[in-house]
């Protein structure tokens, strides 16, 4: 046993042995469980081997008694009871359950006051002790403790605080160790975004930490706990110190937890916010005491600045966002209606943070760099110089200086009046700032780069502290100075590594120092940047400030020390080539150049403006900062008008004066933008001057003049002809400048004349100082007129563009004058470049609006094109130019002289120029040619361009000659530049083709087209390659394109007085009739040349495109550019080269022929098939949405006549490569054509043309092109071609099936006539369409389709391909149609022409079908035939429309006729024929033999014939009734396959059917009747049926005796079946009838009984 284990048993023996004395009287449960203890005890301190941890089991029963001990209460068993379980828990003999049971019995002491001291002595050991205490138990420890910190005894309280600081400090440290011996953790902290969504990975410790660092946060926010429950209230000082000294101890856990990040961003931050809402609200003296907020606790805002101060310190990378906020809240402290001590807190945490450049870096990298963010650094800048400027600001009123910061100031006036002899001087002694009579003094001494806070350590203070006098200043300029350090060390770091060089660096402040930055300047590329955006976010700020400072210092130090950091911040912006920071700084060095009534100007080229004034200092930049600095007040200011009051130059004004005219005299080569600032400090001193200048460019002091009195010292004196000798050899001097610097100083005063120019705009008299600077520098630097001259130039035509008539005319006339003064001193016809630099600037003018500057212009350019203009060479262009600038804008004026221009040049010196202005040339003529202002001159430019076309042509070996080795400009092609020239010169043409003028596009087209005739020759085929595809094929776009836009408005000539033609009184007819001209003559370019274009690679590509023209106007709805356009597609047909190579293959096989014809006329084809289904596809829906127009939609007869002619042409070309599609396309458009129906317009021409039993001439022409394609003669196209060219088409025999389908819809339209597209007259639209829409006559059409296809089926009917192809078939049903119809045909002549047809196509038809039927190939092929075939005889036998009542008696004998032939035609010629015929035609043949045969029964038809007197159809029914007993009683067996039954026994049926419904029928009527006799016709039918009976009767008698004849049952059983229908018939009154009938009844004794096989 070890002494430490043997001590603790020995002390804890006695503490029980102590414990069961003390309560062995009073509380004997406690004596008790000491004894029980003890015993167990001294039983482990007996065993040999005895540690610690063995007793640690018994924890709990070791702990009882003394639990049992604090719960008497009792004071001193309580203090023995807390000594032995402090003594317990130092040597960690403590479970988890022993602790959580301490805790409790300590939460009891606590709630009863007994002994507090001891309690957070004994809860302090327990958690430095051991770790057995965490979660909830910890989380009571934390709340027992912060009760007790409650305490009203401030000894308890203070304990109790440092406790709770001792318990946070234990909780993080557990953290560190936990984190230290975790494996899964890296060695380097694992960054998190705080804006991810905590997930709870923590182990025990940090979870502690967290949750108490989670409730610290709510405690402070005024929440209830989480995790601390109990604890309900806490001082927010306490709080706010308990928070600070967490995050300043614990940066790491905080980084590397992403709990505690997301718990640093989401409650730390919004808490801090929060708690400084009273600071930032507050306004001092601002508000009404209606209005008053809560005053901000310095004690608070310490805290809280502290701890911003430290998480922007540790935690900047964490917490970007919310790191802006607090700078921006650091900022807003700043403002002046804040109280002092809170600006003061403010400026001194400011100021810790700008002695850090790194994190100043961090501040412009994150925010200031970022598009959508504060510019925190920036505002840091700008919020210390605001301060600063309000500092100075305050001495303007008295009664405001408690408002501005209670900074210390004392009048020199009153120092004066208390002590006029030593006040003053005791005051300037001291360090301090004199401004306007304020003396400011310095309260210590800055020192750069150490930053030692007073007030913001100060938290023991809970009131505010009185601040220091002038301490606010003092921190503000060493946070100014102390930023300018940090940018320079930060600077001359990333430049250099050692620090010896950076403070040698930092300290130059010299040129000497710039230059050796310089000489680094490729190591700092990297973080240029970054280095532009901090010195362009501070200098507005920084600038403000210092300039202020620097005015008011009289301190030797301060000033040297703001001049130091003058010369730094210009090194800095000069190496970073920073022209606005740099210009800025040395503004303010000019600004103290002179005295404090002359304002300094400098305006920059971004059109950003920094004014720096004696009475008002206004910095306006990129981020509208405004700072505004009063100085004592003048009476009058102003750059170019000297003032009235007396001017006092003082000797730092002269020294600074000179300075400036020293560096502008010897470094002007390095002054660069510069120059701006001194030409305005040199202008301002000549103002002060009184010099003025002359329109030579010097300077003269005008007699009797001295409105300026200038008052100077005698040191001063002798400086000012010093001065003024510089000033006048400065200008001069400039001839020695480099030409770089030239330029600036050109620059400088041009920007310095564009200043001039606002003033002058403000209603100021114009100041000529800059503008005769520039004259006079560039007169003396003429050798060098190249480098300057376009910087000159543009300055003096931008002044000339201005609307000031003083200077625009000074500056339009000195423009002239350099040019002209150069001209007359350069030899012209040797410096080429001169004369193109001149004249060019003289084009720049055209871009000047003002009318008198563009007549000046002109005016110079026709004095010089009259002066030099045999001598201009390369300058040309720049002339045409100058000329085509001008448009209808300016006006008719400037239009006529430009254009008298243009002539002169084309005229007289069109010989002189290069070929290479041509084009230039080319274009402004057809620019004129466009103007609106005079149509003469349009006409006349288009003559014009016939000139330089005449010139081209005259000239053109001469042009190719020169030019053939360039490469046109215009079309970047590989041909020469004098074929684009022609190419350019029509395209100008066509451009003119579409001129809204209809005068124009006329006159255009006809030159355009006549030029092509004229010159075309002298064009190769590159060139008219270019042409097609670059001038006509563009010019059918525009024009086809341009109409449509075209109203149809009439043209109003009344006022005109001139009378235009109906064809074009509206825009849209003049555009019909471009369209017509301009593709008239595209083609007639085609016909002409067609040489040429044939050998083009893509002349298939155009000749495609032509057609899709032809076929788009072919679609207009204009008819004269509808028709023009079919007019032009017949014009194609007569092209030599097309023609020959499609008649190539008339004679061989199509194989053979050339592709390229063939694809050449398959585009035809396709042309012509999309022209005729376009145009006759009418529907119901394209008419409603004509808008009336129906003569715009519907294609008229003429327009379809005229379309159609072009087929037979087409098939003589084309018609050897059809196929069964082509018939089909073809079909379909004749039949669409027939169709179209035919508007009023229309309709005289068509009745003038055709009448009833004649066909029109589109029907005609229909006629011809069907009888083409079925290969019959006809008057369009020879027979000897027509069969050449259907023996050339592959797979003729293959058409057929199709091209009958065809015909046969034009056959059907005698049947069904056409009729107009059907519209609802529910459609409102309907008003709009007229009702007059008429459809032509299509009988004699339809009649001449039938004879048609009796020709063509005569011709092909023994074709495999029609037999197969169920032609047969489709001509029966086709033809089924009138011959149903009958009567109700609209011409009676129509269904008798089917008629005669069918039977010609039965007479061959019907010996092909058996034939085939015989050879048993195709036996199922023909049954749909048959079936037709019948169906169609029994809809002409028994059609549904009655006679009509006009139809004569002979008529319809004729008519009964015809039905016979029928007959006949089916007792001879088909079912003479049963054996091959199929049975279901057989069954209903008979059926229609049957129905002809009976007259008794009611039908619609016998009924109609005898309404009309007409009689029966006697010979028709004997007819029938004869077939059908002819067949019943033939004695030949017509054998048939498949088992059906023979003809004989069909036959038989339907006869015995026929007579067993006659008889029944005459024996009711018999009856019915009475005593008036029957019709004759009837009891003739009856006396027919007897005999019919009686010889069938015998018939079957016969056959019984015939072993070769075989009786159906069937048949016999029918016949007996009469015998009760024949005794109903005894009882006639007829004695015929009763002899027949007695005839028939002896003949039944052989009947009645059936023979049997």
């Amino acid at each position: 046993m070890s002494d430490k284990v043997k001590k603790f048993q020995d002390t804890l023996l006695d503490d029980l042995r102590n414990l069961a004395s003390e309560t062995k009287r009073k509380h004997a449960a406690v004596k008790e469980a000491a004894d029980s203890v003890w015993e167990l005890i001294k039983n482990c301190s007996n065993k040999k081997e005895n540690n610690i941890d063995e007793v640690l089991p018994l924890s709990n029963d070791i702990i009882q008694p003394f639990l049992l001990g604090c719960n008497t209460k009792n004071i001193k068993i309580t203090q023995t009871c807390l000594s032995s379980i402090h003594r317990l828990i130092t040597y960690k003999v403590i479970t988890q359950t022993s602790a959580t049971k301490i805790v409790n019995v300590l939460w009891l002491l606590m709630e009863d006051g007994i002994e507090e001291l001891k309690i957070l002595q004994t809860l302090l050991a327990l958690l430095t002790t051991t770790i057995v205490v965490h979660n909830d138990l910890l989380a009571k420890c934390i709340v027992l403790s912060f009760k007790l910190y409650s305490s009203k005894d401030p000894v308890i309280s203070n304990t109790a605080a440092a406790t709770i600081r001792q318990i946070v400090c234990i909780l993080f440290d557990r953290v560190h160790a936990e984190d230290a011996q975790a494996d899964q953790l890296s060695s380097e902290p694992i960054l998190r975004s705080p804006t991810d969504k905590c997930q709870f990975s923590l182990q025990s410790c940090a979870l502690d930490a967290y949750m108490f660092f989670q409730d610290l946060c709510s405690l402070i926010n005024g929440e209830p706990p989480i995790w601390a429950i109990g604890l309900s209230e806490m001082t927010k000082t306490f709080g706010l110190e308990l928070l600070e000294s967490t995050l300043t101890q614990n940066p790491q856990i905080f980084i590397t937890h992403p709990e505690f990040s997301f718990l640093l961003k989401e409650r730390i931050c919004s808490l801090v916010i929060k708690l400084f809402s009273p600071s930032i609200k507050f306004r001092q003296a601002s508000q009404p005491s209606s209005l008053a907020t809560e005053r901000p606790s310095f004690a608070i805002c310490v805290r809280l600045l502290r701890t911003v101060s430290v998480l922007i310190k540790e935690f900047y990378m964490l917490l970007v966002t919310e790191c802006e906020i607090f700078l921006s809240i650091l900022i807003k402290f700043l403002d002046i209606d804040k109280p002092l001590w809170q600006r003061t807190l403010a400026i001194e945490v400011l100021h810790t943070f700008c002695i850090q450049e790194q994190l100043l870096r961090s501040f412009c990298e994150f925010y200031d760099m970022q598009e959508h963010s504060t510019k925190i650094f920036k505002d840091i800048v700008n919020a210390l110089g605001g301060f600063i400027q309000n500092a100075f600001n305050g001495s303007s009123s008295s009664s405001n200086l408690a408002n501005v910061g209670n900074i210390a100031v004392v009048s020199v006036s009153q120092a004066v009046t208390s002590n006029p002899i030593s006040s003053v001087a005791s005051s300037l002694q001291q360090g301090g700032f004199l401004y306007r009579g304020l003396w400011i003094p310095l309260s210590v001494r800055p020192l750069p780069g150490t930053a030692k806070p007073i007030y913001l350590d100060m938290l023991d203070k809970t009131e505010a502290p009185i601040i220091m006098d002038g301490y606010p200043l003092t921190i503000a300029l060493s946070s100014l100075l102390d930023i300018i350090k940090s940018l320079t060390l930060l600077m001359c770091h990333d430049v250099r590594g050692s620090p010896s060089d950076v403070e040698a660096s930092a300290d130059a402040g010299t040129l000497t120092g710039i230059y050796r930055l310089a000489d680094s300047q490729k190591d700092v590329d990297s973080n240029r940047k970054l280095w532009k955006e901090m010195i362009n976010s501070s200098w507005c700020g920084l600038l403000a400030a210092m300039s202020l400072l620097l005015d008011a210092s009289i301190d030797e130090g301060t000033t040297e020390a703001l001049l130091k950091g003058f010369q730094q911040y210009t090194s800095m912006s000069g190496l970073l080539q920073l022209e606005m920071p740099r210009d800025a700084f040395i503004t303010a060095l000019c600004k103290a150049s002179l005295p404090p009534h002359y304002a300094l100007t400098k305006s920059f080229d971004s059109g950003k403006t920094w004014v720096a004034d004696a009475s008002l200092m206004h910095i306006d930049c990129d981020s509208n900062l405004s700072t505004r600095i009063p100085s004592r007040p003048s009476q009058s200011s102003g750059m170019n008008s000297p003032t009235t009051a007396t001017v006092t130059l003082s000797v730092k004004n002269m020294q600074c004066m000179r300075a400036l005219l020293s560096i502008a005299h010897c470094h002007g080569n390095i002054l660069s933008k510069a120059w701006q600032l001194v030409l305005s400090t040199l202008q301002n001193l000549t103002l002060i001057l009184g010099l003025t200048p002359t329109k030579s460019g010097s300077l003269i002091h005008p007699r009797g003049t001295d409105n300026v009195a200038v008052l100077v010292s005698a040191s001063v004196a002798g400086e000012v002809p010093i001065v003024a000798t510089m000033l006048s050899r400065l200008f001069e001097s400039s001839q020695y400048l480099s030409n770089e610097a030239l330029l600036e100083l050109i620059e400088a005063l041009t920007n310095l004349s564009l200043y001039n120019v606002d003033a002058a705009i403000n209603n100021h008299e114009p100041c000529l100082f800059a503008l005769a600077k520039l004259l006079e520098t560039t007169l003396v630097n003429i050798k060098r007129l190249h480098v300057y001259w376009d910087n000159c130039s543009n300055h003096l035509l931008r002044v000339s563009n201005l609307n000031i008539n003083q200077m625009r005319t000074y500056a339009c006339e000195s423009l002239t004058t350099l040019i002209r003064s150069a001209l007359d001193k350069q030899e012209i016809g040797n410096d080429i470049v001169i004369q193109e630099i001149l004249f060019a600037t003289l084009e720049k003018m055209s871009s000047i609006s003002f009318p008198d500057v563009r007549q000046v212009q002109l005016t110079s350019l026709l004095q010089l094109l009259n002066t030099f203009g045999n001598s201009i060479k390369n300058s040309w262009l720049t002339i045409l130019k100058i000329i085509g600038a001008i448009s209808d804008k300016h006006g008719e004026t400037l239009v006529r002289t430009a254009f008298q221009c243009l002539q002169l040049v084309i005229t007289d010196f069109l010989p002189t120029m290069s070929f290479r202005c041509l084009p230039d040339c080319i274009i402004v003529t057809s620019k004129f040619g466009t103007q609106q202002q005079d149509l003469n001159l349009s006409l006349t430019s288009v003559g014009l361009l016939w000139n330089i076309a005449d010139y081209m042509s005259s000239n053109y070996n001469a042009i190719k000659l020169e030019l053939n080795e360039c490469i046109s400009e215009i079309t970047k092609s590989n041909y020469c530049v004098d074929d684009a020239l022609w190419v350019k010169l029509l395209a100008c043409l066509a451009e003119l083709c579409v001129d809204p003028r209809p005068a124009v596009r006329k006159s255009a087209g006809q030159t355009l087209f006549s030029m092509m005739s004229a010159h075309g020759s002298l064009l190769d085929t590159i060139v008219w390659h270019n042409v097609l595809w670059q001038v006509l094929f563009p010019l059918l776009d525009n024009v086809k394109n341009f109409p449509h836009i075209a109203e149809n408005v009439r043209i109003d000539t009344s006022e005109a007085g001139i009378l235009i033609h109906h064809s074009r009184d509206t825009v849209e007819k003049q555009w019909a009739e471009t369209q017509v001209l301009t593709l008239a003559g595209v083609t007639r370019i085609f016909n002409e040349h067609n040489h040429i274009f044939s050998k083009m690679n893509e002349f298939q590509r155009a000749w495609v495109l032509l057609l899709e023209h032809i076929e788009c106007s072919a679609m207009s709805s204009n008819s004269e550019v509808s028709l023009a356009s079919l007019k032009c597609f017949q014009d194609i047909f007569n092209l030599e080269s097309i023609r020959e190579g499609s008649m190539q293959y008339q004679n061989m096989k199509p194989s053979k022929a050339d592709s390229r014809y063939v694809s050449i006329w398959s585009n035809v084809w396709r042309v012509w098939c999309n022209i005729g289904r376009g145009s006759t596809k009418i529907s119901g829906e394209l008419l409603l949405n004509c808008k009336g127009k129906i003569n715009d939609v519907l294609p008229s007869q003429i327009f379809l006549i005229t379309f159609l002619k072009i087929f037979p042409l087409l098939y003589i070309h084309f018609g050897a490569r059809f196929v069964t599609s082509d018939i089909q396309q073809t079909m379909n458009i004749l039949y669409d054509a027939v169709r179209i129906p035919v508007t009023p317009d229309n309709l005289p021409f068509v009745l003038s043309s055709a009448n009833k039993d004649t066909i029109t001439p589109l029907q005609e022409i229909v006629i011809n092109c069907i009888r083409s394609l079925c290969n019959l003669s006809n008057d369009d196209i020879e027979s000897s071609t027509l069969n050449a060219i259907n023996s050339c088409q592959k797979g003729r025999s293959l058409m057929y099936p199709t091209l009958f389908d065809e015909l046969l819809r034009f056959t059907e339209l005698a049947s069904n006539p056409p009729k107009p597209p059907v519209i609802f007259e529910s459609d409102t639209r309907v008003k709009n369409l007229p009702t007059s829409l008429s459809v032509v006559n299509c009988v004699s059409f339809s009649e001449l389709c039938i004879e048609i296809t009796v020709c063509m089926y005569q011709a092909t009917a023994y074709e495999t391909t029609v037999i197969k192809g169920s032609v047969l078939k489709r001509i029966i049903k086709s033809l089924g149609i009138p011959l149903g119809l009958k009567y109700g045909c609209s011409s009676q002549s129509t269904w008798k022409s089917a008629f005669q047809s069918l039977q010609e196509i039965l007479d061959i038809g019907l010996p092909v079908t058996q034939s085939e039927l015989e050879k048993d190939e195709a036996s199922g092929i023909f049954d749909d035939m048959w079936l037709e075939l019948r169906n169609t005889f029994e809809n002409f036998l028994f059609s549904a429309h009655p006679p009509p009542p006009s139809l004569s008696l002979s008529e319809y004998i004729t008519h009964e006729e015809m039905d016979v032939k029928v007959i006949t035609l089916l007792k001879d010629k088909i079912l003479s024929h049963a054996n091959i015929l199929p049975y279901e035609f057989l069954n209903r043949t008979m059926n229609l033999l049957k129905r002809g045969s009976i007259h008794s029964t009611i039908s619609v038809v016998f009924q109609d014939l005898s309404d009309n007197n007409l009689p029966l159809r006697e010979k028709f029914a004997q007819s029938c009734f004869e077939t059908l007993l002819s067949f019943s009683l033939s004695k030949d067996k017509y054998g048939y396959t498949k088992n059906r039954q023979d003809l004989s026994k069909l036959a038989v049926t339907s006869m015995l059917e026929r007579c067993l419904e006659v008889l029944e029928k005459y024996a009711i009527d018999e009856r019915l009747s009475g005593s008036c006799p029957l019709p004759k016709l009837r009891m003739a039918e009856v006396f027919f049926v007897m005999k019919a009976i009686s010889t069938l009767m015998t018939t079957l008698i016969n056959s019984k005796g015939n072993s070769q004849d075989f009786v159906y049952e069937s048949i016999w059983t029918r016949v007996v079946a009469l015998y009760p229908t024949l005794v109903d018939c005894i009882t006639c009154n007829s004695e015929n009838v009763r002899v027949n009938l007695k005839e028939v009844l002896r003949k039944f004794k052989d009947i009645l009984i059936v023979p049997h096989k």
